[in-house]
């Protein structure tokens, strides 16, 4: 009896081993098989990412080496270097421009600083020519002359608003004083158009007007005086502008 316990015992205890043998063999290639699975999904892929990795940076590289040797044979080796020397080169070109520019400018000036210039008939950029005019007084000298209706007289540069004697006296040699002005015919011209003259005041033209209507002539300096009232200076100013239909004017 002690015997066969003991067999069974014995037994049961190699069995016990033996499946003990059989599930770590089998366990064991369980992991085998699943770290080859697992190599097989990451590993792999890790591989091919890093080979087409490498292969885009060996192309990168080479890409940069061309771009670097192709450009280091240019003369401008950076975009910002091109866009540096284009802009310079405007600016040199500009500057040179400008230069011309003021040349042809300063000869244009010496060749009108010595041409005599009508200011009857000359441009606010010919008046700006002569020395001493600017843009200013060219502007007022031009509103002057239309509210005249011309000039006929040098001297009547001094009547526009703030023109120095000195200026006047510099530049008397290189303007001139001609051609035709606007005549105002004083038994037509309406009241308030003659009232605008610069040379008329209210009272003056009222004279005139009366005058005439009672049939005075003016056919001269002192029939002006006499029928406008106008001190001599302004007369004298006054009648080369003045007319009556189908009447020579004369001075007396």
């Amino acid at each position: 009896m002690k015997y066969f316990q003991m067999t069974s015992l014995t037994y049961l205890t190699i069995s016990l081993i033996f499946f003990s043998l059989i599930r770590i063999a089998y366990a064991y290639q369980c992991d085998e098989k699943f770290n080859r699975e697992i190599r097989s999904l990451f590993c792999v892929d890790m591989t091919e990412d890093s080979i087409v990795v490498g292969e885009k940076v060996t192309k990168n590289i080479n890409q940069d080496q061309i771009k670097t040797t192709s450009t280091s044979t240019s003369p401008i080796t950076s975009p910002n270097k091109t866009v540096t020397s284009v802009s310079s080169q405007d600016n040199r070109a500009g500057h040179k421009g400008k230069i011309a520019s003021n040349r042809n400018e300063t000869s244009m000036k010496i060749r009108h600083q010595n041409k005599i210039v009508n200011i009857n008939l000359a441009v606010k950029e010919e008046l700006m020519f002569i020395r001493g005019i600017g843009e200013v007084y060219s502007t007022r000298i031009i509103k002057y002359r239309k509210m005249l209706g011309g000039f006929h007289s040098k001297k009547q540069l001094l009547e526009v608003y703030g023109f120095p004697i000195e200026t006047f006296e510099k530049i008397m040699g290189q303007i001139s004083c001609s051609g035709p002005i606007l005549k105002l015919e004083l038994d037509k011209i309406e009241f308030k158009t003659l009232l605008k003259h610069p040379y008329l005041e209210y009272e003056h033209v009222v004279a005139i007007k009366n005058g005439l209507r009672k049939g005075a002539k003016i056919d001269s300096v002192e029939s002006l005086i006499a029928l406008s009232k106008l001190d001599r200076d302004k007369a004298e100013k006054l009648f080369p502008y003045i007319s009556l239909s189908g009447e020579k004017m004369k001075v007396k």
